[in-house]
C-alpha cells in the first residue's frame, strides 16, 4: 500500500440514484494514488460494506457497481467496470435492503490512516405496497364477503415520525450540504 498523503478523490456525482432490484454506478476520480476504500451506508441504515477500490489500468477513474438486487451477499453485489478491482475488506447487513438513502464514504490512506476525502448518497428507490382487507361480516344466506384494496406508491420511503415535508429531497440537501462542509475543511 503506497501512501497518498497529497492524493485526493472526487465523486462523479455526489448522489447515486437507483432503483432497488438495479445496478448503481459510483464513478470516482483519483488523483495521486491508485487505491482508495469506499464504505456505503453505516449509521442508521443497519447496512454497511466497505471495499478497497484499485485503478489497476493507472487512468485515475474507477467505475464501481453495485447490484442491489445481491446487497444481502456484499462479495457478489461489488464489482468493477473494466480492468480495475474491488474487493470488500468487512461488511454487515441485514437480511433485508430497503429503499432508503445509504450513505458513501471515500478514504484515502496517508501513510499512517484511511482519511475521509469525499461523502455522498446512494438513494435507493423502491416499491412500497400497502394491501388493506375489509370483511364484511354475514350476509343472509351464511356466506362473508371479503373486499381488498391494494394501493401501490412509488418512490422513497422515509420514516420521519409523520412529519409531512421531510424525506429523500431534504435528506439529499443535507448529504450535499455536509460534503460541502467537509471538502472546506
Amino acid at each position: 500500500m503506497q501512501p497518498a498523503p497529497n492524493g485526493s478523490a472526487t465523486l462523479g456525482s455526489s448522489i447515486v440514484d437507483v432503483q432497488n432490484g438495479e445496478k448503481a454506478t459510483i464513478n470516482l476520480s483519483l488523483d495521486g494514488t491508485s487505491e482508495a476504500h469506499v464504505l456505503i451506508g453505516g449509521g442508521a441504515a443497519k447496512y454497511r460494506v466497505n471495499t478497497s477500490v484499485v485503478d489497476e489500468n493507472g487512468d485515475g477513474q474507477i467505475s464501481l457497481v453495485f447490484d442491489t438486487s445481491k446487497a444481502s451477499d456484499p462479495s457478489s453485489a461489488m464489482s468493477a467496470k473494466g480492468d480495475d478491482s474491488v474487493s470488500v475488506l468487512s461488511s454487515t447487513s441485514t437480511d433485508s435492503f430497503e429503499p432508503r438513502m445509504y450513505g458513501i464514504d471515500v478514504r484515502l490512506y496517508n501513510g499512517s490512516a484511511w482519511l475521509s476525502q469525499v461523502k455522498g448518497g446512494m438513494n435507493v428507490q423502491g416499491e412500497t405496497t400497502t394491501t388493506t382487507t375489509t370483511t364484511d361480516g354475514s350476509s343472509d344466506d351464511g356466506t362473508t364477503t371479503t373486499t381488498s384494496d391494494t394501493t401501490t406508491h412509488s418512490g422513497t420511503t422515509t420514516d420521519s415520525g409523520g412529519q409531512p415535508g421531510f424525506g429523500a429531497g431534504v435528506a439529499a440537501v443535507a448529504l450535499a450540504a455536509v460534503a460541502l462542509l467537509a471538502r472546506r475543511s
